[in-house]
């Protein structure tokens, strides 16, 4: 059974009208990568940028006339639910933190599967 979820995603730059809710498979992880559930994730003024593409010089990296990356978010808490092969540092039911800036971003969604490196430990 493929576990789905409800997140928000984007096609276009602008503000929050561009955000709309979508349906879509949980990624499984893949190699070196954790898939954690989001329990909380932040907005600051990183977020807002990304979503309306400002910077205009940083669609150069982010993609010119649309968002490469269709999720936007970049800090989140979370508990690990899976492991791909080759993951080391962290396990199942670890609870952890990332700025996912640099993989993707996808912070507004339920489960974000990334690199192993893009997180870190939450101290009790």
């Amino acid at each position: 059974m493929t576990l789905t979820m409800r997140r928000f995603a984007r096609d276009a730059y602008g503000g929050v009208e561009v955000l709309h809710a979508e349906l879509v498979p949980v990624r499984e992880p893949g190699a070196g990568e954790v898939l954690v559930r989001v329990a909380a994730a932040s907005v600051n003024t990183a977020d807002v940028e990304h979503l309306e593409g400002r910077p205009w010089v940083s669609r150069l990296g982010l993609g010119l006339r649309r968002p490469r990356n269709r999720v936007p978010g970049f800090d989140l808490a979370g508990e690990v639910t899976a492991v791909g092969p080759g993951v080391e540092r962290l396990a199942v039911g670890d609870r952890v933190w990332a700025d996912v800036f640099e993989h993707g971003a996808g912070a507004f969604a339920p489960f974000v599967t990334a690199r192993e490196r893009a997180f870190a430990l939450l101290p009790e």
